[in-house]
C-alpha cells in the first residue's frame, strides 16, 4: 500500500490506494476515446464568426506555404487587418492554417479535425506530466483530473472555434516544455532542457499567456521534487532568456510601431465605462468572479461578454465583495499552506498565476472574460476539484470492494462528468456556424451589441426577404446600444435597400456620412442608394468626395456609378 510519509493526516494528504493502477496505455486509451466522442460532432463544423480573421480573409495564410514569410516577419493581424491598430505577433497559429490551407483550402473539415486532435494530444500530455509529478502516487489521481479537464465545458470554443486554438497551441507547447523539463530533472540529460526550452517558445508564439509559466514551472518544481531553492531558480533561468528571445523578435517585427498598442474600447471592455474607482474595482472583481463562476457552473456560455450585457457594479456590490472574499480565501490557503506541498494548494496557486493575467489589473484585456482564457488556468480547478474527489475515496483490497465501498463518490464523480460532458457536446452543436452560434446566444444575452449586430448581418446576407425583413429589428438594436459601431448602421442600411425602403436605407447612411465621411463603403452605398432613389445630384456630390479618400479605387463599380448620375442630369458628355 501507497503511504505518505508523515503519519499525522491532514485534509491537505492524499492516502494511496491497494488496487492496482490502470496502466498508463489504457489510462491514455480512455482519455483519448472521451476526447474524441465529446468532439466528434464538430467535424462538419464550418468556419464561424472570427474565424475570417484568421483563415477565410488571412491574406498570408491563403497564400499558403508561400505566405509563411510574412506571417513570421510580420504582425499576425497584418493579413486580416493590416490598417487595424493591433500588434499582436502569434504566427506558429498562421503557420498551421497555411500549411492546412496548401492541401485543404477552405474545406473547414480537415481544420476541424486537426484541432480536435491537438485536444486529444494535450489531455494525453497533461495525464504523462501529472504522472512525472506524482510518479507512482495516487494512481487514479491523473486519470480523474484529465478526465475533468478533457469534459470541461467552457473549453468548448478553444476546440469547436478554429480561432480559438491560440490557446490550444499555447497550453499545449507549455505542457510539453513542462514534461521535458521534469525529464530533465529525472535524466540530468541537457537534451531534454533544450527541448523544454525549444516548446516554451513555441508556446509563446502561440499565445502570450504562456508568460505565466515562468512563475508555474519553478512552483512544480519546489512542489514535485526534492531540489534545493538555487537549483530551481537555475532550472528557470533558460525559459527566463526565451522569454527575452520572443520580445527580441516582437521589438523587430513592429520596429517603427508601439508593439504594445491595442485599441480598446467600452464596446470591447466595459471597464471603460466605470465613472469612479468604486466601479473600476468592482468590474475588475466581476470578471474575476465570472471566470470562477464558469468554472464551477459553466453556464450559460457565451460567445463575448461585453458592453451593455455586463452591469456596471460597485466594489461594494455583494458580487464584488463575494468575489473578494472568494480570492482573499484561496490566497490565504495558498500562502498559509505553502509549505506543506499540497496538491490542493498547487492547484490553488497555479489558478491564481494564470487567471493574473486577465484580471485587467496590470494589462488591460480586449474583453472583461472570454472562455477561451479559461483554458489553462482550469486546471488549477480541475487538479483542486480532483484532489477533493480523491481524498474521499477509501482503500480496498479488491476491485468490487473498492467499487462497493466507494460508490457514492465514484457516482458523483461520474454524474459530474456525464454533465459536463452533456454540456460541451450541446455547446458543441451552437458553433456549427454563425448562424446557430448567434441564434443560440441571442437567447442567453439579449443585449450583447455584438450578437445583434452579428445575427442581424447574417439574416442580412439571406437571399429570403423575411430574413432581411427580420434582420432589421436586431440590427436596430445593435445600433441602439452602440450607435458610434458603423459596421451595424451599415449593414442596416444594405438591409433596408434590399426590402426596397430607400428613405431609411439614405437615412442610416446619411447619419454615418456626416459622423465618419471617410468611410469610403458607407459613402459608396450611399451616392449608390441616391442614385436607385433618382435622387442623381445628391448621388453625385457624395461619389465625387470618394475621390479624396485614402482607400478610394477607380474601380467599374464606382464609375458605373458615376456614369448614371451624370446621365440622369443629363451631362452626357461627362458620362
Amino acid at each position: 500500500m501507497l503511504q505518505i510519509q508523515n503519519k499525522k493526516s491532514t485534509f491537505f494528504e492524499l492516502k494511496g490506494i491497494d488496487l492496482s493502477p490502470l496502466s498508463n496505455k489504457l489510462s491514455i486509451v480512455i482519455i483519448v476515446i472521451v476526447t474524441l466522442l465529446l468532439y466528434a460532432n464538430t467535424f462538419t463544423h464550418e468556419f464561424v464568426f472570427d474565424d475570417k480573421s484568421v483563415i477565410t480573409k488571412n491574406s498570408y495564410v491563403k497564400e499558403g506555404i508561400g505566405g509563411i514569410k510574412n506571417i513570421l516577419t510580420q504582425g499576425s493581424w497584418d493579413g486580416y487587418n493590416p490598417v487595424a491598430n493591433l500588434k499582436i505577433y502569434r504566427p506558429f497559429q498562421l503557420l498551421v492554417f497555411a500549411i492546412q490551407y496548401e492541401f485543404f483550402g477552405l474545406n473547414p473539415t480537415p481544420y476541424h479535425i486537426v484541432n480536435v486532435l491537438c485536444y486529444a494530444l494535450l489531455n494525453m500530455l497533461l495525464f504523462l506530466l501529472l504522472k512525472e509529478f506524482w510518479k507512482h502516487k495516487y494512481p487514479y489521481l491523473p486519470l480523474i483530473i484529465v478526465l475533468l479537464f478533457a469534459t470541461h465545458p467552457v473549453h468548448s470554443e478553444v476546440v469547436a472555434n478554429l480561432k480559438g486554438s491560440a490557446d490550444l497551441f499555447g497550453m499545449l507547447h507549455a505542457t510539453a516544455a513542462f514534461l521535458f523539463l521534469f525529464y530533465f530533472i529525472k535524466k540530468n540529460k541537457k537534451r531534454y532542457l533544450v527541448l523544454a526550452s525549444l516548446f516554451y517558445f513555441l508556446s509563446l508564439i502561440s499565445k502570450e499567456i504562456a508568460v505565466t509559466y515562468i512563475a508555474v514551472f519553478p512552483l512544480a518544481m519546489y512542489f514535485f521534487t526534492d531540489l534545493k531553492i538555487k537549483n530551481v531558480i537555475r532550472n528557470t533561468l533558460p525559459f527566463i532568456g526565451i522569454i527575452g528571445i520572443y520580445l527580441l523578435i516582437r521589438f523587430f517585427v513592429f520596429k517603427g510601431n508601439n508593439p504594445t498598442t491595442l485599441t480598446i474600447t467600452h464596446l470591447d471592455n466595459v471597464i471603460l465605462l466605470a465613472d469612479t474607482y468604486s466601479q473600476q474595482i468592482g468590474m475588475r472583481l466581476f470578471s474575476l468572479g465570472k471566470n470562477l463562476q464558469l468554472l464551477f457552473f459553466p453556464h450559460p456560455l457565451r460567445v463575448m461578454y461585453v458592453y451593455n450585457d455586463i452591469p456596471i457594479i460597485e466594489a461594494n456590490d455583494f458580487m464584488a465583495v463575494s468575489t473578494i472574499c472568494a480570492y482573499l480565501v484561496l490566497s490565504f490557503v495558498g500562502v498559509y499552506f505553502f509549505r506543506k506541498k499540497s496538491i490542493l494548494v498547487f492547484g490553488i496557486l497555479y489558478y491564481l498565476l494564470t487567471i493574473s493575467l486577465f484580471s485587467n489589473t496590470y494589462v488591460m484585456m480586449p474583453n472583461i472574460v472570454a472562455e477561451r482564457w479559461l483554458l489553462i488556468p482550469s486546471l488549477g480547478f480541475c487538479i483542486a476539484v480532483g484532489f477533493i474527489f480523491y481524498k474521499t475515496i477509501n482503500s480496498a483490497p479488491t476491485v468490487l470492494q473498492f467499487l462497493k465501498t466507494n460508490n457514492t463518490v465514484l457516482m458523483m464523480l461520474f454524474i459530474l462528468l456525464f454533465l459536463y460532458s452533456f454540456k460541451t457536446i450541446e455547446r458543441n452543436y451552437d458553433w456549427k456556424n454563425s448562424a446557430t452560434l448567434f441564434a443560440a446566444d441571442i437567447k442567453t444575452c439579449p443585449n450583447n451589441q455584438i450578437v445583434l449586430r452579428s445575427y442581424g448581418g447574417d439574416l442580412m446576407e439571406s437571399e429570403d426577404l423575411d430574413k432581411v425583413k427580420e434582420s432589421i429589428f436586431y440590427l436596430e438594436k445593435a445600433r441602439a446600444l452602440a450607435p458610434t459601431y458603423y459596421a451595424t448602421s451599415h449593414n442596416l442600411g444594405k438591409a433596408y435597400y434590399l426590402l426596397g425602403d430607400l428613405d431609411n436605407a439614405i437615412a442610416v447612411y446619411e447619419t454615418i456620412f456626416k459622423a465618419v465621411p471617410q468611410k469610403y463603403d458607407s459613402a459608396f452605398a450611399l451616392g449608390l442608394v441616391y442614385n436607385t432613389a433618382k435622387r442623381h445630384k445628391e448621388a453625385l456630390s457624395v461619389l465625387l468626395t470618394l475621390k479624396g479618400k485614402a482607400d478610394y479605387k477607380d474601380t467599374a463599380k464606382f464609375k458605373k456609378q458615376l456614369y448614371i448620375a451624370y446621365v440622369g442630369l443629363g451631362q452626357l458628355e461627362e458620362a
